[in-house]
């Protein structure tokens, strides 16, 4: 009997610590949307809470990503900190993952209105188009390509407005999204045998070149990029739907959003002008 009291006891202090760190993650959340509602710098919850791990950071995402969803809906998934410097920046030997908003999404050269994000930066990126839903997590790239119908060139204009960058780590990005505000997505184009790890992007501005990168940029190889990025997705508890896009990180450089006409030119793939204002 007491050892079954004991057990009783235990499992309710378990179910206890669940439900205490849910409380805890959507609290936290609820503090980067309102700061998000008011214009207000993205708070570092690291301060507070230096202990904070990525897994504890992704649910406070997923509750943030509720509460947007209460107005929005999820456009697709995003991966960040793709390349081993950025990796190395803030601590940490993984990609990160964040949600896509239709909200964020833009298309046929449009401008973006810069005072609506708090220090928005620009990134080229290869967008895909999930042709099939994904449910499970997948182990080999070939049969996840099964998954995709097209690909595309993509533009993220992501926020970096957090309260001091100096002390930013790779759990306050991912609590806060990783950033995600606006993307533009160009024309699909379908699947083709050539390798997108060979693609050179180019990010030019006033007909001078700001940046070039490869599609080798994102961990290596686009279809890794794309896998983890799918995986990650499916183990935070997201299913990922036809039509969603998956945008697999920064290719070359990242640079300020400042005002101007911009052109991101992916060679065969297309291009795609747009214009950031103030």
């Amino acid at each position: 009997m007491r050892i079954n009291n004991r057990l009783t006891g235990l499992v309710a202090f378990a179910f206890l610590f669940l439900f205490i760190s849910a409380s805890v993650a959507k609290k936290e959340a609820e503090i980067i949307f309102e700061a998000e509602r008011e214009k207000e710098p993205i708070p570092l919850l690291t301060l507070a809470n230096p202990g904070l791990t990525l897994e504890q950071a992704y649910k406070i995402q997923t509750e943030y990503v509720r509460l947007k969803l209460g107005n929005d809906k999820a456009a697709g998934y995003k991966a960040g900190l793709t390349s081993r410097g950025a990796q190395e920046k803030f601590g940490v030997s993984t990609p990160v993952s964040g949600v896509l908003f239709s909200s964020g999404m833009y298309m046929n050269s449009p401008s973006i209105d810069g005072s609506k994000l708090r220090s928005p930066v620009i990134e080229t990126e290869i967008g895909f188009v999930v042709g099939k839903p994904i449910e499970e997590k997948l182990t080999d790239p070939g049969l996840l390509m099964d998954h995709i119908s097209a690909v595309m060139p993509v533009v993220e204009v992501p926020e970096t407005g957090f309260a001091d960058m100096k002390k930013l780590k790779a759990e306050d990005i991912v609590a806060a999204n990783v950033g995600s505000a606006a993307f533009i997505a160009s024309a699909e184009k379908p699947l083709a045998n050539d390798d997108p790890d060979g693609l050179t992007v180019e990010l030019v501005s006033d007909g001078e070149t700001l940046y070039q990168g490869r599609g080798s940029d994102a961990m290596g190889g686009q279809r890794e990029a794309l896998l983890w990025l799918v995986n990650s997705v499916i183990g935070n508890g997201w299913k990922i739907e036809k039509g969603n896009i998956l945008i697999t990180g920064a290719l070359g450089k990242v640079v300020p959003a400042n005002p101007g006409r911009y052109e991101a030119r992916y060679g065969g793939l297309g291009n795609i002008s747009f214009e950031i204002k103030r």
